[in-house]
């Protein structure tokens, strides 16, 4: 799984199996060291959310998604992303994007990254339906 966090915007992209892993777990988590201080980012879905959610407490950013819309992207293979918009009274809104991290188009894989299970362009449109 892959973070990037830009102005008010936090993306996840997540491999086919890290899809597949929250799914049917209900839970995919990826951690990194900053030095001696262990951040731990995860993806949680969960049957008793109906609304999205995220928190941030000290080292640990986790977002809460309910477990159905889930498992109707994870299923959609022309699905690619779920936005999320969340939004703070007083504060500027969040965008949440989780998305399902594709084949770079071009051979050249940039170094460091693995490319390895990742989904395909030609199997993937675009975002999720919102749920019923």
């Amino acid at each position: 799984m892959k973070l990037r966090i830009s102005e008010q915007s936090i993306r996840y992209r997540l491999t086919a199996e890290e899809v597949l892993q929250l799914r049917h777990t209900g839970l995919v988590s990826q951690s990194t060291f900053v030095g001696p201080v262990q951040c731990q980012y995860a993806i949680l879905a969960d049957d008793g959310f109906r609304n999205p959610d995220f928190n941030l407490d000290k080292n640990h950013f986790h977002v809460t998604l309910p477990k159905k819309r889930v498992i109707a992207w994870a299923d959609d293979p022309a699905a690619i992303s779920l936005r999320i918009r969340l939004k703070y009274p007083d504060y500027p809104d969040l965008l949440l994007l989780i998305e399902k991290d594709l084949e770079c188009k071009h051979e050249d894989t940039p170094p460091g990254e693995d490319a390895t299970n990742l989904f395909p362009h030609e199997e993937v449109a675009g975002e999720a339906a919102p749920p019923d």
